[in-house]
């Protein structure tokens, strides 16, 4: 789950920096399919607590990378709430 959190984040760092014109050029410079990428695009946009929760392994078992990458709230507090974090 980390390498997916940091790779998402790296990825919109490349497009925020005009690296790549617009998804489609990332993902076809991935070899990924458009989806996946714009799934993992996904996981830059958790708050930074959700993220050192991941690193100290301390998530509720619920929380898979496939269940992150399925779509959050874009606010932080509406994230942990989502996620039934306290």
């Amino acid at each position: 789950m980390l390498i997916a959190i940091a790779n998402g984040i790296l990825w919109q760092q490349w497009l925020d920096d005009a690296l790549f014109k617009n998804l489609a050029d990332l993902a076809k410079h991935l070899g990924k399919d458009r989806s996946a990428v714009s799934h993992m695009l996904q996981l830059a946009r958790l708050s930074p607590e959700i993220i050192h929760l991941a690193i100290i392994g301390a998530l509720p078992s619920q929380i898979t990378l496939n269940f992150l990458k399925s779509g959050l709230p874009a606010d932080w507090e509406e994230q942990k709430k989502f996620l039934r974090i306290e």
